[in-house]
């Protein structure tokens, strides 16, 4: 966990609804695993209103999850991503 951040919990991917596929494969939102780390206590982003979805597509500003404040493993790095 990043240096100096807030207690995060493990919750439910908005795109696939936990399934960790989507459109046939694995689901970017998430990277397959169903789940994304949030800060504690999760917040749903306001714009998709927590679905993770704008009509069919991927909501934009939370790339999907449903969440705000989701930390992402890229590569080697870990970061949070504040997608306020």
């Amino acid at each position: 966990m990043p240096q100096g951040s807030e207690d995060h919990v493990e919750s439910t991917c908005a795109f696939c609804q936990g399934s960790g596929e989507a459109s046939g494969g694995q689901c970017k939102a998430c990277g397959g695993d169903g789940s994304v780390l949030v800060t504690s206590p999760p917040t749903k982003c306001s714009f998709c209103r927590g679905t993770g979805k704008v009509g069919a597509i991927r909501c934009g500003r939370c790339t999907g999850t449903g969440w705000i404040r989701v930390l992402r493993q890229m590569e080697a790095q870990t970061e949070w991503i504040d997608e306020r």
